[in-house]
């Protein structure tokens, strides 16, 4: 009997680009029985096993992230606070599209990675760690409440914070728990294009961040040696973007619009049809 597992990687505004993968998925019958999330996959969890893979597609369609990330407030920042900004506007944006009672309850595990800055580690919890969905709602929260730029979380007394940025791909969880086929939707290249402008300080601050982002976005992922798309006979599915995509700047990874969105949902969406198919389909149609 299969079991799927899907990983969630983070990557901020360019989770489009899973959602995208989400759909192509979804249209050709491949659902998980397991998500593992982190930071924007959290989200993407939420609102995907909501509403599903279309209702997803139609919340980056319209995503506006900015104003929502960047909530300036008398009460919550740097002087009076641990983060520069609120996350009130951000949850209230993510939440008015997630049925907190329906995921808990799910047949289908969430589970996320937390940075518990108490204790100095990460933990994993979901919908099967929790004993109410109040407690389940907070731990969402936690996934994606981005370290420094918004409030740590209090849950039994630890503070805590996005995980992502420990353990943003954890393998090691879908292979303990059994899965038979894992798909690892990452938002950032496992690749980078090759440079040879590294003369001046900008130019090796910029390759150093793209390095860091490459490393820390893909992390145990990259320490697997797949054999013939198998890992200790696992069946392992890879969907990223392309080196060429590139990586992104400190204000573009935050900075989700429609014009940008729209432009990775569909290259998400081909490129999973591309690793599925070995090719993209022929006269393949924008899903809408």
């Amino acid at each position: 009997m299969s079991k799927i597992a899907f990983i969630l990687a983070g990557g901020a505004s360019r989770g489009a680009y899973q959602a995208g993968c989400l759909k192509r998925l979804d249209d050709e019958g491949i659902v998980p029985d397991l998500i593992i999330g982190s930071s924007i996959g959290v989200c993407n969890s939420l609102v995907y096993t909501t509403g599903g893979a279309d209702a997803l597609w139609a919340f980056w369609y319209r995503a506006r992230s900015l104003p929502q990330i960047l909530d300036v407030s008398l009460r919550r920042n740097a002087i009076f606070g641990n983060s520069f900004f609120s996350m009130d506007r951000l949850v209230r944006y993510v939440e008015k599209e997630v049925d907190f009672d329906r995921c808990f309850h799910s047949d289908r595990e969430l589970t996320y990675i937390l940075a518990n800055l108490s204790a100095g580690s990460e933990e994993l919890r979901g919908n099967r760690t929790e004993e109410t969905v109040d407690r389940f709602r907070t731990v969402t929260r936690i996934g994606y409440s981005i370290p420094i730029l918004h409030p740590l979380i209090e849950l039994d007394g630890d503070m805590y914070a996005d995980g992502g940025f420990l353990w943003n791909v954890p393998f090691e969880y879908a292979e303990q728990w059994g899965a038979t086929d894992i798909y690892i939707l990452s938002v950032v290249p496992s690749e980078l294009p090759r440079t040879d402008s590294l003369r001046f300080v900008p130019q090796v601050a910029m390759r150093m961040y793209d390095v860091f982002w490459r490393t820390v976005g893909n992390s145990s992922r990259l320490e697997k040696k797949l054999e013939s798309g198998k890992y200790h006979g696992i069946n392992v599915t890879v969907l990223e973007p392309s080196p060429e995509t590139g990586m992104f700047d400190p204000l573009a990874m935050l900075n989700a619009h429609p014009g940008k969105s729209k432009k990775l949902l569909w290259e998400g969406y081909r490129d999973t049809e591309r690793v599925l198919h070995g090719q993209p389909a022929e006269g393949a149609r924008r899903p809408r």
